[in-house]
C-alpha cells in the first residue's frame, strides 16, 4: 500500500525549513508534484519562507580581474544575468541589486542592475570633491515599509557615494535617489585611524566603520553629535583564523550587511574567509585575487521566476 499523503500544512512546514542558500532543493521539490509546485511558487509561501529564515543568504561572490567582473557561486544558485562582464567593476550588491561602475573608476559611470530580472538603470555622475583621494559607493532599497526580505523588483533605491579628499581631513557623502534622479551632498569626519576603513551598517541600522589592526577586527559606530565615534566591538582574529592565515596582514575586502558577514583576505595562499559577526565564526570561501575587490551577493530565491543551476 502507498503511504498516506501528508497534510498540506505539514508539507509547508517541512518545505519552510529547506536551507535558503540551496534553492535548488526547493526547485526539485516543486517539480515533485503539481500541488507542491503550486505551494512553493505561491506568494504566501515565498513570504513565509523569507520571514522564517530572517536574513537573505550569501549565494555568490562577484570578483574582478583586469578585464571585468566574474560571478563565483557559493551554492547551486546562478542568477540568469550573472554573466561575466567586460569593462565594468562591481562596487556593491544589496537587496538583490548590484551596483556596477566602468573600469575607469575616475569617470564614475554607475549602473544599478537586478541579476535575476535583468532590469538596469544608469545613474548620473555623483557630485564629489575633485579630485578625491579614494571613493566608494553602496546602494539601499528605499521602498516604503520594506523589511528587505522581499524587495519589490524595480522598486526605489538610494545610492550613497563616499569620498575622502587629498588632505584626509574630510569625508563627503552624496546621496542619489531613484525617485528624484538627483544627488545631495553632506560632509562627515571619519574615526581618527590612519588605516584603511570600510563602511558598514550596524545591527541597529546605524552607520559604522570597520578596520583591521594588529590582528584584531575593530567596529566603530557613529553616535548622536558632530563627529563622534565609539568603538562598538573588537574581534580577535587569532581566535577565528588558522595560524597560517595570520602570517600576513589580513584585510577587510567586503561586507555583507544583511547577513552580518565580513570577508577577510589573508593571502593568495591561504585565501578569503567569511566571518559571521553574530556567531563569531570564520569559514574559508576560497582562494582568488581580491586586489580589485569582491562583492558578496545576498538574495532569497524561491521558484516563480527564471533561474539557472550549477550541475
Amino acid at each position: 500500500m502507498p503511504p498516506p499523503e501528508l497534510m498540506e500544512e505539514l508539507v509547508e512546514e517541512a518545505l519552510l525549513r529547506v536551507p535558503p542558500d540551496e534553492p535548488a532543493h526547493l526547485v526539485r521539490a516543486a517539480l515533485a508534484c503539481k500541488p507542491w509546485g503550486e505551494l512553493i511558487s505561491s506568494l504566501s509561501f515565498r513570504r513565509r519562507f523569507r520571514e522564517f529564515h530572517g536574513v537573505p543568504p550569501v549565494l555568490g561572490i562577484i570578483h574582478h580581474n583586469r578585464s571585468g567582473t566574474l560571478f563565483k557561486p557559493t551554492s547551486s544558485f546562478y542568477p540568469p544575468y550573472a554573466i561575466d562582464r567586460a569593462e565594468c567593476h562591481a562596487l556593491d550588491a544589496r537587496h538583490g541589486l548590484v551596483l556596477f561602475c566602468g573600469l575607469d573608476l575616475i569617470m564614475m559611470d554607475l549602473v544599478v542592475m537586478n541579476l535575476i530580472t535583468g532590469e538596469e538603470q544608469k545613474l548620473p555622475k555623483p557630485q564629489l570633491p575633485q579630485p578625491p583621494l579614494t571613493w566608494a559607493a553602496t546602494l539601499l532599497c528605499t521602498a516604503p515599509g520594506c523589511d528587505h526580505l522581499d524587495c519589490p523588483s524595480g522598486g526605489p533605491f538610494t545610492v550613497v557615494a563616499v569620498a575622502t579628499d587629498i588632505s584626509l581631513e574630510f569625508t563627503s557623502a552624496t546621496f542619489y535617489s531613484s525617485k528624484t534622479g538627483t544627488w545631495e551632498l553632506t560632509l562627515i569626519n571619519t574615526p581618527s585611524l590612519a588605516l584603511k576603513i570600510d563602511l558598514i551598517t550596524l545591527e541597529d541600522g546605524g552607520l559604522g566603520f570597520i578596520c583591521v589592526q594588529d590582528l584584531k577586527l575593530y567596529l566603530w559606530s557613529r553616535v548622536v553629535g558632530p563627529n563622534e565615534w565609539l568603538q562598538h566591538r573588537v574581534l580577535d582574529l587569532k581566535s577565528l583564523l588558522p595560524v597560517r592565515a595570520l602570517s600576513n596582514s589580513p584585510t577587510v575586502v567586503a561586507v555583507a550587511d544583511d547577513a552580518n558577514v565580513i570577508f577577510i583576505d589573508t593571502s593568495h595562499d591561504t585565501g578569503v574567509f567569511a566571518i559571521k559577526l553574530k556567531l563569531g565564526q570564520a569559514t574559508k570561501v576560497g582562494v582568488f585575487d581580491t586586489s580589485l575587490g569582491i562583492v558578496p551577493y545576498e538574495s532569497f530565491y524561491t521558484p516563480g521566476t527564471s533561474i539557472f543551476f550549477i550541475s
